[in-house]
């Protein structure tokens, strides 16, 4: 046991941090209480001597950061949370400046992320146009993949097989008032769905119908 020279209680020696061959005078509560004053009455010289150590031991800043942030993922999550909310001007400012500094990085990065996931790619792409439309509804890459499978991998009109290649249709065209939900997306082969553009299901089906007969008849 040991007495803490601050606070005066009697506490486990592994209370007291080891300095040298011994153990220092305060107990680890005290001392770290003693710190804390210490860097809020000299934070500019703290700041300062902060920098310089990072300069000089960047790398090794660096592993013990990931280490710790690895192990602290929740505690992390919740610090960088609330430091947005309180500096969220300051933090979009960064994040414009990381970006203008990195460009060819986040490029890099965004050509990965889109080739590995390419449905969702056209998710959001879709989604997005649908929000500038004012359009209702929401739909995602696991409900396309369900919509092929139901329509048996065949284009809607013509029955052209989709299975490798495909577009994503809004049956009543957002540009007509349609939706964006899952009841109101189709699976057309290219060619349909360049033909149909905004047009209403109706009157496209009407002019399929018109060039099947045409085609028949000839």
């Amino acid at each position: 046991m040991k007495t803490c020279t601050k606070c005066g209680i009697e506490k486990p020696i592994e209370c007291f941090h080891k300095n040298g061959a011994s153990r220092r005078s305060m107990c680890n509560t005290c001392r770290s209480a003693d710190v804390r004053e210490y860097q809020k009455e000299n934070r500019v010289a703290e700041a300062a001597r902060n920098a310089k150590y990072y300069q000089t031991n960047i790398e090794k800043c660096k592993l013990s950061r990931a280490k710790y942030r690895a192990e602290n993922k929740e505690i992390t999550a919740l610090r960088n949370k609330e430091w947005y909310l309180a500096n969220k001007q300051r933090a979009a400012a960064y994040g414009a400046r990381h970006y203008r500094e990195h460009k060819e990085k986040y490029a890099a990065q965004n050509a990965e992320w889109y080739l590995i996931n390419r449905d969702k790619k056209y998710e959001y792409k879709r989604n997005r146009r649908a929000r500038k439309a004012n359009s209702t509804g929401h739909h995602t890459a696991v409900d396309v993949r369900e919509k092929l499978a139901l329509q048996g991998y065949k284009c809607t009109y013509c029955g052209a097989d989709i299975t490798e290649r495909y577009h994503i249709d809004h049956i009543m065209p957002l540009a007509l008032g349609g939706s964006n939900d899952r009841g109101n997306i189709q699976m057309l082969c290219p060619t349909c769905n360049l033909r149909k553009a905004a047009k209403h299901p109706d009157v496209y089906a009407k002019e399929c119908q018109e060039l099947h007969n045409a085609l028949n008849y000839v």
